[in-house]
């Protein structure tokens, strides 16, 4: 899937998420590991696998 502003209080709280900055620090974690890339403001899974896996596990 695709993503914008995923540190928005709105997107944080529709996925009932932690916190804002506890979704930059995972984010720059994944950005770092290759796990999603970063490209004109949309972050995406890289690993189309791992996007269905997170897809079948409802993550």
């Amino acid at each position: 899937g695709k993503a914008k502003a995923i540190s928005s209080g709105d997107f944080v709280r529709k996925y009932k998420l932690q916190s804002a900055s506890s979704v930059s620090s995972a984010v720059k974690g994944l950005l770092e590991k290759d796990f999603i890339t970063y490209d004109k403001g949309i972050y995406q899974v890289y690993d189309q696998f791992f996007q269905l896996w997170l897809q079948r596990n409802k993550l």
